[in-house]
């Protein structure tokens, strides 16, 4: 996932979804310090088959540049994701993550979110496993 070829992917996807969102409800939040982007959270209506897409939304990513972390950018980020869900009627929200990005998960569950049972294999050359994690967002 962090090859050249896989950079230039990611770096495609992301630049078309942030300049031709697939809905109003795709957004992008940027957390900015002195005229810097240091971090981004992305979130869209929820697709997995077992989520309705009216009230469960997906996280699709929360990234803080390593230099600018450990300052709240992640937490101020996360509740400005859920500030801006809530308004959309959004009641729960999921996400997907690697079993071993342990310092994103324990972001995650001092949040207040936690591990559902569902996961996951992506088919990235090898496959790669990912548990999904879930939140109420109505408190």
């Amino acid at each position: 996932m962090t090859s050249q070829e896989a950079q230039e992917v990611w770096r495609e996807r992301w630049t078309e979804a942030v300049v031709a969102p697939p809905s109003p409800r795709h957004r992008l939040l940027v957390a900015v310090e002195h005229d810097l982007v240091v971090g981004f959270a992305a979130h869209a209506p929820a697709t997995d088959e077992d989520c309705s897409p009216d009230d469960t939304a997906e996280l699709l990513t929360l990234l803080v540049d390593p230099m600018h972390g450990r300052a709240g950018n992640g937490s101020r980020l996360l509740a400005a994701t859920v500030d801006t869900l809530r308004e959309d009627g959004v009641t729960r929200m999921i996400t997907w993550v690697f079993p071993g990005d342990r310092a994103m998960l324990m972001f995650l569950e001092s949040a207040g979110w936690a591990r559902d049972g569902v996961w996951r294999e992506l088919d990235m050359g090898e496959k790669v496993s990912m548990i999904r994690l879930h939140t109420d967002i109505t408190k």
